[in-house]
Order: structure tokens, then C-alpha cells, then sequence
């Protein structure tokens, strides 16, 4: 029996807290970008799986996460 190891996400587009400790806002666009560096980092370490669920709403950045995996899986 195999185990896979993975991430998932649902691309939730709440404020990132800086080396400061101050919060700042993420645009939908800098979210997907993180998106595809962070699928691009768990294939470099191995990891077999990345997960990402599909939300339509503006506090969301993947309302189509089948456009986001082809965009990472250009690179891994």
C-alpha cells in the first residue's frame, strides 16, 4: 500500500501578515501567482499531491482550479 502526501487549498484570499506583524491585503492575482509557487515548491520536495477547491466568491481567488493546476503543471 502506496500513501501520497499532499496539500490542499481553497485559495482563500485573507490578509498576509508580514515580517513586521503588520497585515496587508493580497490581490486575486498575487494569490494565484502564490498558488502556482507553492505547487511548484511541493513538487520539488516530493510531495504527490496539490489540491485545490473551487469557490465563488470575492473573498476567493480560484473560482477555476483547473485553469490554476494547468498554469503549475507547466512548471512541475
Amino acid at each position: 500500500m502506496k500513501i501520497e502526501l499532499g496539500l490542499t487549498s481553497f485559495a482563500d484570499n485573507g490578509d498576509m501578515v508580514m515580517p513586521d506583524g503588520t497585515q496587508a491585503a493580497v490581490s486575486n492575482a498575487q494569490r494565484i501567482r502564490d498558488i502556482v509557487e507553492e505547487i511548484e515548491l511541493a513538487d520539488q520536495l516530493g510531495l504527490d499531491i496539490y489540491g485545490l477547491g473551487e469557490h465563488h466568491r470575492p473573498d476567493y481567488a480560484v473560482s477555476d482550479p483547473v485553469t490554476v493546476l494547468a498554469a503549475a503543471a507547466s512548471s512541475t
